[in-house]
Formats: C-alpha cells, structure tokens, sequence
C-alpha cells in the first residue's frame, strides 16, 4: 500500500497502545506491521495539531530487521485463580508472524540504540487464539518507517481538548 505521511526513526512520537497489529509482512530484510489505526502525539514532525490523531490504517516498516524474542507468557495449564505472569506462566517462542497478527499493543519501548540500529520491545496481549494471554515481541532493526495516510481525529487519551 502507498502511503501519504511518511515518516522515518520516529516511534517515540507514536502511541500505538490499544492498537492491534491487523497483518504482518514478512519479505527479505522487512518486516511490515499493518494496522487500522495508530496514535500519533502531537509532538511528531508530521502532526501540525496540538493534540494526539489517530489514523486509519498505518503500518510500521522495519528495515534489516531480527527477530531477538516472540514470546507467549502461556497460562492455559495454570488452574489457580490468580496468577503472576512472569512466576507462573510458561514462556513458549512462536514464529513472529503468528504471535504479530492479532497481537493487541500496550507498550512499545525502546532498549537499546546506536547511530544503525535499534531495539525495540513490544508488550501486548495476544491473538484469541492463545487465550489473550500476555506477550512480548522484541526487534532488532537499523530503521523503521511509520507510515499512514489521513488524521481522522482526536486520539482517545487527548483528554477532550479539541484543535
């Protein structure tokens, strides 16, 4: 898909909490997240406006791009009423691609830096498939492209203040 706004190294300027990655592309040294929507804070070189937009459909494009984690914290043979995730779940590895599409973000940050590269972890809950139980998708990559097309309007955490 070709897109409008394009921006480069630009994902501190984005909030994609509560975004859900709707498909992923994988091809030679790219990998594409594509969503409905992303936030982007007012605070990105390509937001003109004082409060967070979302968007419509965007997409995250990594650039020479590893795999470092894909993990599922795995809670579907734990049968006590409340569980702490990092003592009792079962980490399970799966392919990017499987755990990415339906993956729901909260938190996306950054780890680690240099001048050609970074590293990223994602924490969000998993596709239904695996019980929306919590997960982590780490990269490693030397730039990504945050890409979408139109502004629609008001992010939902931009606290009624309208432009």
């Amino acid at each position: 898909m070709d897109y409008k706004f394009i921006s480069e190294n630009t994902l501190e300027y984005i909030s994609l909490h509560d975004c859900v990655i709707d498909n992923v592309v994988i091809s030679n040294t790219r990998l594409i997240f594509e969503f409905e929507h992303i936030n982007v804070l007012p605070e990105h070189p390509l937001n003109n406006y004082t409060n967070a937009k979302y968007t419509n459909t965007a997409a995250l494009i990594f650039e020479n791009f590893e795999v470092i984690e894909s993990i599922l914290f795995d809670t579907s043979s734990i049968e006590k009423k409340h569980i702490v995730v990092e003592q009792d779940a079962v980490k399970r590895r799966l392919d990017i691609k499987d755990l990415a599409t339906g993956f729901e973000v909260l938190q996306a940050e950054k780890k680690a830096g240099q001048e050609h590269w970074f590293v990223y972890e994602f924490y969000g809950i998993a596709p239904h498939k695996y019980r929306s139980d919590f997960s982590m998708i780490t990269l490693k990559f030397s730039k990504v492209k945050v890409c979408w097309n139109e502004l629609i309007g008001d992010s939902w955490f931009a606290n009624g203040q309208s432009d």
